[in-house]
């Protein structure tokens, strides 16, 4: 799933045809990667299968993706018989009295159990996190993003993040100035989405 729609992308172009749709793809591909490598996350919903966590002996563990929306399995890592690796699924009302998501859907606490220590990655959760619809600040950042890159193609002319563009008629010269910072303040504004270092 992409983070905004192709048709968003050229209607905030004002882009009426098809015929740089195949150009714009690329395009969008790259900008929303590089926005999910400056927020440290993905952003859609998505579920995410036995990813390895290293407990810390609390009761609370930061899950790399959010906001959380669901919990399939806690399992915790017991060490290896006959060559492979036992790992044991927790259960409610046994290991702990219950799951609860915070406030903030970016970690799981288990009410009267906890994460406990021992060797790195010795849990592996899988859970469901991710954005059913995108905030609409993160959509404009993309699209800001976009329009840079695309405003400085060969293809076209109206250009978002050049402070200055002067042109003297007479001589056929054209002098333009680019805001080398456009990428960085755009970002600034969506810095807020930035996951927890886990």
């Amino acid at each position: 799933m992409s983070l905004v729609t192709l048709a968003n992308y050229k209607a905030y172009l004002k882009i009426a045809d098809a015929s740089q749709d195949t150009n714009l793809t690329v395009i969008q591909t790259a900008v929303e990667k590089r926005v999910k490598n400056f927020l440290n996350r993905d952003l859609e919903s998505a579920t995410y299968t036995d990813e390895y966590y290293t407990g810390k002996g609390s009761n609370k563990l930061v899950l790399r993706q959010y906001p959380i929306t669901s919990v399939a399995s806690i399992k915790r890592y017991d060490g290896i018989s006959s060559g492979s690796e036992i790992w044991t699924t927790l259960v409610a009302y046994t290991n702990y009295d219950r799951l609860v998501l915070d406030a903030e859907a970016c970690y799981i606490y288990l009410d009267n159990g906890q994460f406990e220590c021992g060797v790195d990655n010795n849990y592996k959760i899988t859970y469901t996190a991710g954005y059913s619809s995108i905030p609409d600040d993160i959509q404009m950042a993309c699209k800001e993003l976009l329009k840079v890159v695309w405003d400085n193609s060969p293809i076209n002319q109206n250009r978002l993040g050049f402070l200055n563009a002067s042109s003297n008629a007479g001589s056929g010269s054209e002098n333009l100035s680019i805001d080398p910072d456009i990428e960085n303040k755009i970002l600034k504004k969506i810095e807020h989405y930035k996951a927890i270092n886990v």
